[in-house]
């Protein structure tokens, strides 16, 4: 039960109530603030675009296998970026189609940053690894010592990665 009273003596109210598709049992597993939606995905790889400003789903689509473990999704423009752990899947923002489908090069762990034409993404083997967005191709690579598990930060153009054994790499 939700008291509304309460939040009020903060200053909130809820805004609007929305629902994601989702088969019966399942958990969301990541939930990204992209402007105008709110993109949602559950454990069986359902991902639904709900629109910020009402609530209302926009679309909904499979966006991968039912095993694959999502890093993050970004937005480019008119194209969402879902990132699972070992490809990329570009999606039309208004319909959700398929635009294209890229396999990265490595399997990675953390989320993507995007810089220029590059998703930019830790592995677990230590490297911080630049896919090249336009050809589907690793752009380079940079190893540390130690597994790259925790998401990095962007600041402007740059971003900051960290392996588990302490080295920190600014690009």
């Amino acid at each position: 039960e939700i008291n509304h009273d309460d939040y009020a003596k903060l200053g909130y109210k809820i805004q609007w109530t929305g629902y994601a598709a989702m088969e019966k049992g399942a958990r969301l597993v990541r939930a990204d603030v992209l402007g105008d939606v709110l993109v949602v995905i559950d454990n069986n790889a359902y991902l639904t675009t709900i629109s910020t400003a009402s609530g209302a789903a926009r679309w909904a689509t499979i966006a991968d296998e039912r095993l694959a473990s999502f890093v993050g999704v970004l937005r480019s423009g008119r194209r969402l970026i879902v990132c699972s752990n070992y490809q990329a899947m570009f999606l039309d923002i208004e319909t959700g189609t398929l635009q294209d489908k890229q396999r990265f090069e490595r399997v990675v762990s953390t989320r993507p940053i995007m810089i220029g034409p590059y998703l930019v993404f830790g592995t677990r083997g230590g490297e911080v690894m630049a896919h090249l967005m336009i050809n589907g191709f690793r752009a380079w690579g940079y190893a540390l010592n130690g597994p790259i598990e925790a998401d990095p930060v962007q600041m402007e153009d740059d971003a900051a990665f960290v392996s588990e054994s302490g080295d920190v790499i600014v690009l």
